[in-house]
């Protein structure tokens, strides 16, 4: 896919990291020969020939294999087919483990992939537009959050997370906390927002439902949503009786998820609400289920 689309690109990348990682430069100076160095060095001790594992030793395009494309952490998350954190790094590492070098085209290298990923340090996201935050797209928490969640796996550090907002002309960068807040605080507590959702047909609640389940993920995969974050969604969505109301009445189907996502948030440690919370929010979900299974007698 990647070559198809972008072929003088990923040419253009491989060339930089050849020119990078054969320079005469002192290591302290040159992470790209410094990682070479290294890698080179343990891809030899695992019997490589030296010409595969100069190749290798410059990896640092992987993606899913040839005309495949995404990870299955969304699917996982969506499903809630998951266990634990390190299965969702699992699923990222197996669904990019293909290498793409000058001599390779998707070639299956997960061992090579992780000991990239075990050196990382920083994470970063670059945005060019405003029109979407982090809490609206899947793919934030799939991509970023999975890549984030398979460093720390891989190190056992933590990476630093970092979204970068090009959208105004200069390069604003913020924490990742900081970008999930303004997605939580514009979007999913805002009043405003959720009138105009509700104002669209049946589709309205089934948006903000998805946002729920991005949030979910953000948190399996980031580890950076504050559990008060949850708490906040739930006295805004399902415990003001207007809002649970107005979410039915568009879409019961979505307040069901809604409220099984703050469920499975507190299941999976995300979210600790007190016992009369949780009791408060069962009877909620048991209204919302004889509402949707009442509509389908």
């Amino acid at each position: 896919f990647f070559r198809d689309m972008f072929p003088n690109v990923l040419e253009l990348l491989q060339q930089a990291f050849a020119l990078a990682g054969f320079a005469e430069e002192p290591d302290d100076m040159n992470g790209v020969r410094a990682h070479a160095r290294l890698l080179f060095a343990e891809l030899r001790s695992q019997g490589m020939q030296e010409p595969q594992a100069r190749e290798f030793s410059l990896a640092r395009i992987f993606g899913p294999a040839p005309a495949a494309y995404g990870t299955s952490v969304e699917q996982a998350v969506k499903n809630r087919s998951w266990t634990g954190e390190g299965e969702l790094a699992a699923a990222y590492i197996d669904s990019l483990k293909h290498a793409y070098t000058p001599g390779h085209y998707g070639i299956e290298m997960s061992d090579l992939l992780t000991g990239n990923l075990s050196r990382v340090e920083v994470v970063s996201q670059v945005r060019s537009s405003r029109d979407y935050e982090i809490t609206d797209l899947d793919h934030y928490f799939e991509f970023f959050g999975g890549l984030a969640r398979s460093v720390e796996q891989a190190s056992g550090k933590k990476a630093l997370m970092l979204i970068s907002d090009t959208h105004a002309g200069s390069a604003r960068t913020e924490d990742i906390k900081e970008a999930i807040n303004r997605g939580l605080y514009s979007r999913l507590v805002n009043p405003a927002w959720l009138a105009g959702m509700l104002s669209h047909g049946h589709h309205g609640g089934h948006e903000i439902a998805k946002r729920m389940e991005n949030m979910l993920g953000l948190a399996a995969t980031t580890g950076a949503v504050d559990p008060r974050a949850f708490e906040q969604l739930n006295r805004r969505l399902v415990f003001d009786d207007a809002m649970r109301q107005r979410i039915q009445d568009n879409n019961p189907h979505a307040l069901l998820d809604i409220i099984q996502r703050l469920w499975e948030a507190q299941t999976r440690g995300y979210w600790s609400p007190d016992s009369t919370t949780l009791e408060q929010l069962k009877q909620h979900y048991m209204a919302a289920e004889a509402q949707v299974e009442g509509a389908q007698q």
